[in-house]
């Protein structure tokens, strides 16, 4: 990130309405491993859009654009401050537009206050915007931040605003710092993928709140942990589809913690898959023979892998001299299917897995003796 510009104080423009989005807590994808607390809030509503106002002049009329402004909070805490990614939509902006946010005490109308008056006041210019200064539409995107001590209990609010010639994009975010007492926080760490069919293990510090219960969701059926020396231990179960997903923990207690909710991405890949052949008849040169091929994985808490296999063989020298089609294998994962009569030779013998939404392809070689 670049370091902030200077940014002039905010000229009178004509005024305009109070434009609001509601927050989408969530912790970024392909973050660092381990993320800084976020403390309580309110509901999360989903992100609306919203409009970018255009000053008009008479002397040169300019149409009203439609834009969105959308953040997700990253972190959220009495003690640590908080952390946003602020995100504009839509519109084109300059190259190193800046992007402002403030945190106001309870009760404060922020769309009639300069930011810069505010405190933890902070501008960032958008890192995204094309670097030959001739902008881009809907890649302003950066993180901003608000000092710690900017934040008191209560509710408080972020105003994000770009401006340019008179126009502007702003919104209020809800902050609710009522159920925690300072330095009580929530943090998550651990790993943000897994392959289907395997178990990874996610960490939740709670901090204030020892012995609270935790749930997850998102990621299978709910799972609850009791907070053990400020730690909650989840294992993703292996049978969670492959796919993207957004988990939430949420902390239950009689103390501080109460309403703590903090989001983790998360994802899932196509699981590793073992393909197996086993020759129950060898061919001769005068009579047929058959082989059970199939696709297997190590773990036992999911169905064998689906889908179809092919059988080839080839002579010693490469040549291909029979294909067995594509094979639908059964619900265990394995088909029988017939081998032609064969002259007398060494074979090789691929049988290959196919794959399928949930496992990886796979291959098997070896080798048939026909006397």
């Amino acid at each position: 990130m670049t370091d902030a510009p200077v940014i002039p104080a905010r000229p009178v423009r004509p005024a305009r309405r109070r434009l609001a989005l509601a927050p989408v807590l969530a912790l970024a994808l392909g973050g660092p491993a381990l993320v800084a607390p976020v403390a309580a809030h309110a509901g999360v509503p989903t992100v609306p859009a919203v409009t970018a106002v255009s000053t008009v002049t008479a002397a040169e009329p300019t149409a009203t654009e439609l834009g969105s402004l959308d953040h997700r909070v990253l972190r959220q805490s009495n003690a640590e401050g908080l952390e946003v990614l602020a995100t504009v939509r839509g519109i084109t902006l300059p190259a190193e537009s800046p992007i402002q946010l403030a945190v106001a005490p309870a009760g404060t109308d922020v769309l009639t206050v300069d930011p810069a008056t505010l405190p933890g006041h902070t501008v960032v210019p958008a890192e995204d915007v094309a670097p030959d200064g001739a902008g881009a539409t809907g890649v302003a995107t950066d993180t901003v931040r608000a000092e710690a001590a900017s934040l008191q209990r209560g509710t408080a609010y972020a105003v994000f605003a770009w401006t340019d010639d008179g126009s502007v994009l702003e919104s209020a975010l809800d902050l609710d710092f009522d159920a925690l007492e300072p330095g009580t926080s929530i943090g998550i760490e651990g790993s943000t993928t897994q392959r289907y069919a395997t178990t990874s293990r996610i960490w939740v510090a709670v901090r204030g709140s020892e012995g609270a219960s935790v749930t997850l969701s998102g990621l299978g059926a709910p799972q609850t942990k009791r907070v053990v020396d400020e730690l909650a231990r989840f294992d993703v179960p292996p049978g969670v589809p492959v796919g993207r997903y957004t988990a939430e923990f949420s902390v239950s207690a009689d103390g501080a913690g109460d309403g703590l909710v903090a989001s983790w991405d998360f994802r899932v890949t196509q699981g590793l898959s073992q393909t197996g052949a086993s020759v129950q008849q060898t061919p001769t040169p005068t009579r047929a023979g058959r082989i059970k091929v199939g696709a297997f994985t190590n773990s036992s808490a999911v169905a064998p892998p689906q889908g179809r296999a092919t059988v080839s063989i080839y002579t010693a020298a490469g040549r291909g001299v029979w294909y067995s089609g594509e094979l639908q294998l059964a619900t265990d994962g394995t088909r029988v299917t017939g081998l032609p009569a064969l002259p007398r030779g060494s074979y090789r013998v691929d049988v290959r897995y196919r794959g399928s939404s949930l496992f990886h392809a796979s291959t098997l070689t070896r080798t048939l003796t026909v006397r």
